[in-house]
C-alpha cells in the first residue's frame, strides 16, 4: 500500500517576522504601492510571502520610475550621509599624475663617462614594466632625449629599438645617428662628424631646434645641411650656428624662402664676409635685397663686430625684430672701445645705425660680454648704451585714413589715445598690443645719459637688469645708486628692476648706510614692480648682540619671516617692529626707529605686488604677503 503523500513544506512566519532591513523596506514600499499613503498601515492585508527566487535587480522598479509616490521626507529628519561605495584610483595609476611624477626621473645622468652612472639604466627601464600604465606612459620619458656621451655604454640594439621616441638628440660626436633610424625628431644637435648628417635632418621635417657645431680645423658648413633644410622645414623655430663660415649666397635664400616658422637666429663665433654680402646687394639691387620677415630675435657672440665680418649687414634685413642680444663677447676690439680707436667705434657705430634704421620693433636689447680674466669685462662707453638705449625708445603715431591719433601709455602699458581728430570716423586703441620694453647690460658705471635715456621710457620700460662694475670709489657709487633711485622714481610701469655688481665678495666696501640712502630718498612711483634685486648695500645697522631669531611657536611663520628679512637688512630693533605689528603697538614702537631704518620700510612696506626680493644674495619669495601683515 502506497504511503500517503508528504504534506509540502512551509515556511515558518516565525522565521520572515525576524527584523531584516532589505525586507522591512522592500515591505514597506510594497505596501505604499498598494494603498495610499494617507491610509491607516494597520488594515493592510498581510503580505503573501513566498519561496520563489527574489526578482533580478534591473527588473526592479528604480528609484526615478517610482518618484513622487512615496511619501515625503520630513526636512527636520533627513537621511544619514553614507559615503560613496566606490573606490577612489590609485593615483599611481591615473596617466596624468603618473606623467607629472615621470618628469623628475634623473634618467641618464652620469657624472663623468668613465664613472659609474648615478641612475643605473637596468633600474630605470624596470619601473616600465610594472604595469601597462606605467609602460605607456614612462617609455616616452626615458627615452624622451639621447645623449652621444652620457648614454654611450647603452648597447646599440637597445637605442635602436627605442629610436622611434626619441624627441632629442644631442650627437655631436656619434657617428651613428642614421642608424638607429630617428624619425621623429623635434630637437637636433649636430656637427659634421655625424654620418650621412644631410640624411638624418631630411628625415626630420618636424624639427623645431636645430643647432649645427663645427669644430676649429673644419668651419665649413657642408652643403647637403642646406639641401637637406630647403626640402621642407616648415616647423623649424629655432636656428642656431656655432664656429662656422657661412655662404651668404646659400644663408639668405634659405632664411628667405624655405624657414616660414623662424623666430630666433643663433650666431656664435660665425664669420660672414661683408665683401660677399656687398656682391649680393650689388647684383639684386636695392628692390630685390633680402628680407627676413619672421626672425623676431636674433642672437650673435663672439667675433660680431670683427674687421671684415658680415653680420652687420645680417641686421638690416629683419624689420620685424623685437629682441637683439650680444652675448659672450670677449675680443680685443671691445678694450679698445674704451680708449676710442676708430675701427671698432665705427664698427659699433654701423651696428647701432643698423638696429635703430632697419629695426622699428626693436622691443629688448641685451649686452652681456664675457669676463676676460686680469681685464675686466668688455664695457662700453656711456654714448654707446645711450644710443643702444635709444634703438627701443619709440613712440608710434597711429594713423588711420584721416583720423590722426597720437598715443601714449597707460599707467598699465596699454596704449590710449589722448588728442585725436574726428574727421572720418572714431578710433579705438584697445586692439593695440602693449609696448613692452627691456634693457639689460653690463657697464662700468650707471652714468647720466644712460639713466636719462632709460627715464624717457616712463610708460613703456618692464625691465631693466644693470650689472655694474665692482669699485671702490664711494661717490661713484652714490652716483649710481642716485641714478636708481631716479629710474625707480619716474619709470611708472617697471616690473623688474636689478642692480649688482660684479665678482662682489666684500659687502662693506661697495656702499655704506650713508650712501644707501640715496635709494631711499623719495618714494618709488613703480608700485607694481614684482622682482627687485640689489646687492652690494652694507648692512644698514650693525647687530653688535647677533641675530635673535624668535620663536616660531609664539610668532606667526609670517611674522618670522618678516624679522629674517629685517635682520639681513640689518635693522637691529627688528623684534621691535614685530611686536608692534601683533600688538597693535605701531605708532610707539616705530619712534624708536632712525630715519634710514624707517625709509627703507616703508619703500619695502609699499609694493604690494613683489613676488621675487633679493636682497645682498638671500632671496625672499612672495614678499606682498609679509608687507600686507
Amino acid at each position: 500500500m502506497a504511503s500517503a503523500p508528504q504534506p509540502q513544506a512551509r515556511t515558518s512566519l516565525s522565521v520572515l517576522s525576524r527584523p531584516h532591513p532589505l525586507r522591512d523596506r522592500r515591505r514597506g514600499r510594497n505596501r505604499s504601492l498598494a494603498q495610499d499613503p494617507s491610509s491607516d498601515s494597520s488594515e493592510a492585508p498581510a503580505p503573501e510571502y513566498s519561496l520563489l527566487p527574489p526578482t533580478p535587480a534591473a527588473t526592479l522598479p528604480t528609484s526615478s520610475s517610482i518618484k513622487g509616490r512615496l511619501p515625503a521626507i520630513p526636512h527636520d529628519n533627513p537621511p544619514p550621509y553614507s559615503p560613496p561605495t566606490t573606490r577612489p584610483r590609485n593615483p599611481l595609476f591615473i596617466p596624468e599624475l603618473l606623467a607629472r611624477i615621470g618628469h623628475f626621473i634623473p634618467l641618464w645622468r652620469y657624472p663623468c663617462p668613465d664613472l659609474k652612472p648615478v641612475f643605473e639604466p637596468k633600474h630605470l627601464t624596470r619601473c616600465t614594466r610594472v604595469c601597462r600604465t606605467w609602460y605607456n606612459v614612462l617609455k616616452p620619458l626615458v627615452w624622451e632625449y639621447y645623449d652621444d656621451i652620457t648614454m654611450s655604454r647603452i648597447p646599440r640594439p637597445v637605442v635602436h629599438r627605442n629610436a622611434p621616441l626619441i624627441r632629442i638628440l644631442n650627437g655631436r660626436h656619434v657617428h651613428h645617428g642614421v642608424d638607429f633610424q630617428c624619425k621623429n625628431l623635434l630637437q637636433l644637435w649636430v656637427s659634421p662628424w655625424i654620418s650621412e648628417v644631410g640624411q638624418l635632418i631630411r628625415e626630420n621635417k618636424k624639427l623645431e631646434m636645430l643647432k649645427w657645431y663645427s669644430p676649429p680645423f673644419n668651419p665649413k658648413v657642408p652643403d647637403s645641411v642646406f639641401e637637406a633644410m630647403r626640402a621642407g622645414m616648415n616647423k623649424l623655430s629655432v636656428l642656431e650656428f656655432t664656429g662656422c663660415d657661412l655662404n651668404p649666397q646659400q644663408l639668405f635664400p634659405l632664411l628667405e624662402n624655405h624657414l616660414p616658422k623662424l623666430r630666433v637666429l643663433i650666431l656664435h663665433q660665425v664669420k660672414i664676409l661683408s665683401s660677399r654680402v656687398k656682391e649680393i646687394d650689388y647684383e639684386m639691387g636695392r628692390a630685390r635685397r633680402p628680407c627676413f620677415r619672421q626672425i623676431r630675435e636674433i642672437r650673435m657672440g663672439k667675433g660680431i663686430l670683427q674687421a671684415g665680418n658680415g653680420l652687420l649687414d645680417l641686421v638690416r634685413y629683419c624689420p620685424n625684430m623685437e629682441r637683439f642680444v650680444m652675448e659672450d663677447m670677449d675680443q680685443p676690439w671691445t678694450m679698445s672701445i674704451t680708449h676710442g680707436t676708430t675701427e671698432s667705434n665705427t664698427t659699433l657705430d654701423s651696428l647701432i645705425t643698423n638696429l635703430s634704421t632697419f629695426c622699428p620693433k626693436l622691443k629688448s636689447i641685451v649686452y652681456r660680454p664675457n669676463t676676460v680674466l686680469q681685464r675686466g669685462p668688455a664695457l662700453l662707453q656711456d654714448a654707446h648704451y645711450t644710443r643702444l638705449v635709444d634703438c627701443i625708445n619709440t613712440q608710434p603715431s597711429v594713423t588711420r585714413g584721416e583720423e590722426t591719433t597720437t598715443t601714449s601709455q597707460s599707467p598699465r602699458g596699454r596704449i590710449d589715445s589722448t588728442t585725436t581728430n574726428h574727421e572720418g570716423g572714431s578710433g579705438n586703441e584697445d586692439d593695440q598690443p602693449p609696448i613692452v620694453h627691456s634693457f639689460t647690460a653690463d657697464m662700468l658705471a650707471l652714468e647720466t645719459q644712460t639713466t636719462l635715456a632709460l627715464c624717457n621710457m616712463t610708460h613703456t620700460l618692464h625691465s631693466v637688469s644693470l650689472r655694474l662694475h665692482e669699485s671702490k670709489d664711494e661717490n661713484m657709487t652714490r652716483a649710481n645708486l642716485l641714478n636708481a633711485h631716479q629710474i625707480l622714481t619716474s619709470c611708472r610701469v617697471l616690473k623688474e628692476f636689478t642692480l649688482e655688481y660684479h665678482n662682489v665678495h666684500n659687502f662693506d666696501i661697495i656702499a655704506s648706510a650713508t650712501t644707501a640712502n640715496a635709494l631711499f630718498d623719495n618714494p618709488w612711483i613703480c608700485s607694481g614692480l614684482e622682482h627687485f634685486s640689489i646687492n652690494g648695500i652694507k648692512r644698514l645697522v650693525e647687530n653688535l648682540h647677533g641675530p635673535q631669531r624668535p620663536s616660531s611657536r609664539t610668532w606667526p611663520p609670517v611674522l618670522v619671516r618678516l624679522h629674517e628679512l629685517m635682520t639681513l637688512a640689518g635693522l637691529a630693533k627688528a623684534p621691535y617692529i614685530i611686536n608692534a605689528l601683533q600688538g597693535g603697538q605701531r605708532r610707539t614702537r616705530l619712534r624708536d626707529l632712525d630715519e634710514l631704518q624707517m625709509r627703507m620700510f616703508g619703500q619695502l612696506a609699499q609694493l604690494k605686488n613683489m613676488q621675487l626680493l633679493t636682497f645682498n644674495g638671500e632671496t625672499f619669495r612672495e614678499f606682498s604677503k609679509l608687507s600686507s601683515q
